[in-house]
């Protein structure tokens, strides 16, 4: 794209721009990854070629552009020009091998940089998305291209059919949160559970083409449409892999990560068991409604119910659904008309 006047809403005042100027000119796509300083450019799973635009440093720096073909994972370094450098240090290059001794000769894109002090140079890279569909269940958070880790989240019940040459990856399975109940007291729905792995392969090669993983994605339980039951418990997320073949073995691994209990309802008082437990109700017999039990390595248990009791009558409150860091607590029932809920378990940090 190139910009060739800018011209304000009112006033009718214009300012003409130089449209040979490189500075006015811009190239981009729905995935790119601009470069304002060295770095490394990795290349995304899926993708196979890319668009790269370099600019050297200055006000009479070049701007080339060149389309090349690569493969997925693989590295490209970036060194960009300085404006305030001089010779060598004012250009802008791409380059497969940063070891090279002649980087104008051997990049796969070199801009000179030109003029006086002006504006440090820069790289953008452009790229087909690699999940460019907007109605499929996979969302790709980070595709790598800056950070060198790409980030998938499945959405719903999906086969990812596992890159040829990947050599390493993990997998964070989390089952779907329990729904609330119902009621002045209702229990907050406990937590999904998680469960993980890395999965490493020993060959040459990296994983062969023809492996995937079977992914089904557990649903949030439904809140509670009556003070007689508790909410629904949260769907189980598991993850199963084809027989990876491997020189040190052939390996297939299945991931569950349990669902969240249901929180407790007015009726039904006791938190639903499961990742993390429901929190529990107080109870139309008066009697505080136990938290939901959760499963070891996986939750917590939700809170208990409460209530104060106090000349006049107390004001009640149910208990907080567990998290995966920590228990919910249990509800902290005040004077009348007032009251708290119990809060919900703290989540777990994943790094």
């Amino acid at each position: 794209m190139t910009i060739k006047a800018i011209r304000k809403t009112t006033g009718g005042c214009v300012t003409t721009l130089d449209i040979d100027d490189p500075i006015n000119t811009t190239y981009f796509s729905v995935c790119g990854a601009p470069f304002k300083e060295d770095g490394t450019f990795f290349v995304p799973a899926g993708v196979y070629e890319v668009t790269i635009q370099a600019t050297g440093a200055g006000p009479t720096g070049e701007t080339k552009v060149i389309t090349i073909s690569v493969n997925p994972g693989q590295a490209i370094g970036i060194y960009v020009g300085e404006g305030d450098a001089t010779g060598t240090g004012r250009d802008t290059w791409v380059t497969r091998d940063s070891s090279l001794p002649d980087p104008e000769t051997s990049s796969y894109v070199y801009a000179s940089g030109g003029g006086g002090n002006g504006a440090d140079g820069q790289v953008n890279i452009s790229y087909s998305c690699p999940d460019a569909s907007e109605v499929d269940c996979m969302e790709v958070i980070d595709d790598g291209a800056v950070s060198g880790t790409t980030i998938i989240r499945f959405i719903c019940d999906d086969v990812w059919e596992i890159p040829e040459g990947l050599v390493e990856f993990s997998i964070f399975a989390v089952g779907g949160g329990g729904g609330g109940g119902m009621g002045d007291s209702g229990g907050g729905g406990g937590g999904g559970g998680l469960d993980s792995t890395t999965v490493i392969s020993n060959n040459q090669f990296g994983i062969p083409a023809g492996n995937s993983l079977d992914i089904k994605v557990g649903q949030g339980g439904n809140g509670s449409s009556s003070v007689n039951v508790k909410g629904g418990n949260g769907g189980n997320t598991e993850v199963t892999s084809t027989t990876i073949p491997d020189q040190n073995g052939d390996f297939s691994f299945t991931l569950t990560a349990q669902g969240g209990g249901g929180g407790a309802s007015y009726n039904d008082k006791n938190g639903g068991n499961g990742a993390s437990g429901g929190g529990g109700a107080f109870g139309s017999d008066n009697i505080a409604g136990s938290g939901g039990t959760g499963i070891a390595g996986q939750g917590n248990s939700g809170g208990n119910g409460g209530t104060a009791q106090k000349p006049g009558g107390g004001a009640s409150a149910g208990g907080g659904g567990g998290g995966a860091g920590e228990s919910g607590t249990v509800g902290d029932g005040a004077g009348v008309g007032n009251s708290e809920g119990g809060e919900g378990g703290m989540e777990l940090h994943l790094i």
